[in-house]
């Protein structure tokens, strides 16, 4: 039960209600236009697709109705709910919101079918020029997503392919890290784009870490106190790029003949 409560203890962490309201936005509109930059038009496709909802609810059919509403306030009671009542930053994930977010894709077909289908002559075209402009900016975000380096989906490992740049980039790199509860992961995603020359070494739990001297370079991941100890008796520990995970062991005594690295 604690291993259960350590892992899951962000998800009480506190998040603003600024930040739940855009993150909310986010979720909604990436789910048919994610590109950079478009944070400013989040609001407004958050609000048509409000109208959609609303408009929905209002004329289709009522099994539909009771279906869809259903999986809507399913998921706020389960997920929204509880970080607006207790804290938590549960709806900034948008996997734990994924049935509403098919509700709401859903809703959309329904009524972009009803457009299309309509008797009106211009109603039929708007609904096809917005479905087809919105299927266009579909496919824009699906090509730059395919062909990106990193994308925001990748959370906490965003910055996992600049970071392997930098390490192949090294002579002779060392990457040592320590077992966390992300670590093991993150160092497979690593290891997909390091080089054939980079070393690799996990701390242990019982046994402390003996690093080599052969190596030019030094890296560290999510170092436990032990060996950060261990490496800041020669190096000082820089965050690559703010990040809480990966850092670059600097020498104190670069100039040093006895320097290991």
């Amino acid at each position: 039960l604690e291993s259960v409560r350590g892992f899951t203890s962000w998800l009480t962490e506190e998040a603003s209600l600024a930040d739940l309201l855009a993150s909310w936005q986010g979720h909604l509109f990436r789910l048919f236009v994610d590109l950079p930059g478009m944070e400013p038009f989040w609001s407004l496709g958050a609000l048509l697709l409000l109208a959609a909802l609303a408009w929905y609810f209002r004329c289709a059919p009522r099994k539909p109705r009771l279906f869809i509403g259903m999986i809507i306030v399913a998921s706020l009671i389960i997920v929204v709910l509880p970080d607006l009542l207790l804290g938590g930053r549960r709806s900034l994930e948008a996997r734990y919101l994924l049935q509403l977010l098919l509700a709401v894709e859903l809703v959309l077909a329904w009524v972009f079918a009803q457009g299309l289908a309509s008797p009106e002559p211009n109603r039929r075209r708007i609904s096809l020029a917005v479905f087809v402009l919105l299927l266009g900016f579909g496919l824009v975000s699906q090509y730059s997503i395919t062909f990106a380096d990193s994308w925001w989906t990748k959370s906490l490992s965003a910055e996992n392919a600049a970071f392997a740049r930098l390490v192949n980039a090294s002579e002779k790199p060392l990457l040592v890290g320590s077992h966390h509860a992300v670590s093991d992961g993150e160092i497979l995603s690593l290891a997909h784009r390091l080089d054939s020359h980079v070393g690799v070494m996990m701390d242990g739990y019982v046994k402390p870490l003996v690093i080599p001297s052969d190596y030019s370079r030094l890296f560290a991941l999510l170092p436990s106190g032990r060996l950060r100890r261990t490496l800041e008796k020669d190096h000082r520990l820089e965050p690559f790029q703010d990040s809480w995970k990966w850092f670059v062991a600097i020498p104190l005594n670069p100039d040093s003949p006895n320097r290991r690295y």
